[in-house]
């Protein structure tokens, strides 16, 4: 979140901000897969995809999309969200850097924004692998 550069409630509508914080409230106290858990997490995220986010909603789309995944990849239910997980994460520093219609990968790296992002996840990446 600290990507973004500005706080949750400068950048999203109250109900993506809330989103965000009960998704995160839900990821930290997931103890293992059960079916009350797959029950309660689809439908916060049934809830999320009817709502409108009028302050960005494309970074909010792909913010929400990214939480979703995440979800998906703890159940156990497609280990390969995680790479999603990470793409959308990406699009929405990215659609949050609002770099013109045409984006050039010189313009990604000429934004601190999107930089710091890629940073993040090459850490993030390196961290699980074992890498340093």
């Amino acid at each position: 979140m600290t990507v973004y550069g500005l706080p949750l409630d400068e950048v999203f509508d109250d109900s993506t901000v809330t989103l965000y914080r009960r998704a995160m409230d839900e990821f930290r106290s997931f103890a293992g897969t059960s079916d009350a858990v797959q029950v309660e997490w689809d439908r916060l995220f049934a809830d999320a995809w009817d709502w409108q986010d009028s302050t960005s909603p494309f970074t909010a789309a792909s913010l929400c999309q990214a939480l979703a995944q995440y979800a998906d990849f703890l159940l156990g239910e497609a280990p390969e969200e995680l790479l999603e997980v990470l793409s959308s994460c990406y699009e929405s520093v990215l659609n949050t850097a609002s770099l013109g219609r045409t984006v050039t990968v010189d313009a990604q790296r000429g934004d601190s924004r999107c930089r710091r992002a890629v940073e993040l996840q090459l850490a993030l990446i390196g961290e699980v692998c074992g890498i340093h």
